[in-house]
């Protein structure tokens, strides 16, 4: 009964030249082939607790483009704008590479994130969320990092990226980096790398 609603309404909205972002907490793996197949350019917030971006990221990133991810569980709200900051370019680093990733929250930000945090999450998405993304500066932070104090050098290696290049699906003059959309519950800040 649902999918075809959504694909009523995802029509609706591709008539007006929009895209249609699906917010659906939790897991919808099991449904994820159908939300695709009603058009849905965008899913909304990929908790990590929940799904597997990266897993998704390879496996359907060539078919729709994936939001949120940086963890309301600890990183946002209880973690320090250190740990943010490295999350974020974690997911950059993982996500950007070919377009299709909108940093986000992993649902809207509740107003317990410390605005420190929250903050981080933004700058961080600057700092690192341009294209083209300097994936060496991405690289030099990481070995920096590792191998700072009370850390093993053997630790200190650059990553390399492994989800696969793809068209943008989520594009257009509408989408840049800062952009803001309404979640269910509040608002959430997602910084465009598309």
């Amino acid at each position: 009964y649902f999918f075809p609603w959504l694909k009523a309404c995802v029509e609706l909205v591709h008539r007006k030249d929009q895209v249609f972002i699906q917010h659906s907490d939790g897991d919808v793996s099991m449904v994820l082939e159908d939300i695709i197949a009603c058009g849905v350019d965008a899913l909304h917030p990929v908790e990590p607790k929940a799904m597997d971006i990266v897993r998704l990221k390879r496996s359907l990133g060539d078919r729709i483009s994936l939001c949120g991810n940086i963890d309301l569980g600890y990183t946002l709200t209880r973690g320090t704008p250190e740990e943010v900051e490295a999350e974020v370019r974690e997911r950059i680093r993982l996500l950007a590479p070919g377009g299709g990733y909108v940093l986000g929250s992993s649902n809207s930000v509740p107003e317990y994130v410390p605005l420190e945090n929250y903050n981080a999450m933004r700058e961080a998405c600057f700092k690192y969320g341009r294209y083209p993304i300097a994936l060496e500066q991405i690289y030099a932070t990481i070995q920096w990092v590792a191998s700072g104090p009370g850390r093993p050098s053997s630790v200190a290696r650059p990553c390399r990226n492994a989800a696969p290049p793809r068209t943008t699906v989520v594009s257009g003059p509408a989408w840049t980096v800062g952009a803001w959309f309404t979640g269910t519950g509040g608002t959430t800040t997602c910084c465009v790398v598309v």
